[in-house]
């Protein structure tokens, strides 16, 4: 039995369509799950809104938001920067809400400088220049997290080093005859 070339282009082309949908499911259904997740969060937080006291509501509240900002400090991307936000945003007492909003804050603000810290020592790792050693210098003196600056500061002082080498190779000291 011989197939046809029409079979066979039919046969890849179908082959292809099931890949390109198991792709697209793949990608885009990771982000259903994401949301499904948020919204069960957000399900917990209505719930528990609704079955307590006025003031157990904050305390519930509140814990909560912890919670979500210890899930911040873990996984920090922007999903559970906005479940800690949206945590925040249901409390009612002000005082402990501006405490908690200031926690995200400097957290997210500690999260950005630890990446931006991050790319400069790549760039100064690629390209080794003094420049770059200065970028990356100053980003790390910009973070507060003793663990990361030490390892990135360890890594910058090797860039360091291959710079001093790289000039003490250029202008070797003259040798003295004794």
């Amino acid at each position: 039995m011989k197939t046809s070339k029409n079979e066979l282009v039919y046969l890849i082309l179908s082959i292809i369509v099931i890949a390109f949908a198991s792709f697209i499911y793949i990608v885009f259904g990771r982000t259903n799950q994401t949301t499904k997740v948020d919204d069960t969060q957000m399900t917990q937080v209505e719930t528990s809104t609704e079955t307590t006291t006025e003031d157990n509501k904050d305390d519930e509240l509140i814990n909560l938001a912890n919670e979500r900002l210890a899930d911040y400090r873990l996984t920090p991307n922007d999903d559970t920067k906005a479940v800690a936000q949206t945590a925040i945003d249901a409390i009612n007492d002000v005082t402990k809400k501006q405490e908690l909003q200031s926690t995200l804050d400097t957290l997210s603000t500690e999260i950005t400088n630890q990446a931006n810290a991050e790319t400069a020592v790549l760039n100064a790792e690629g390209y080794q220049v003094q420049s770059n050693v200065d970028l990356a210098q100053n980003a790390i003196n910009s973070l507060t997290d003793q663990t990361k600056k030490t390892e990135l500061q360890a890594r910058l002082d090797v860039v360091i080093a291959n710079i001093n080498a790289y000039n003490q190779s250029l202008n070797p000291s003259p040798v003295t005859e004794q």
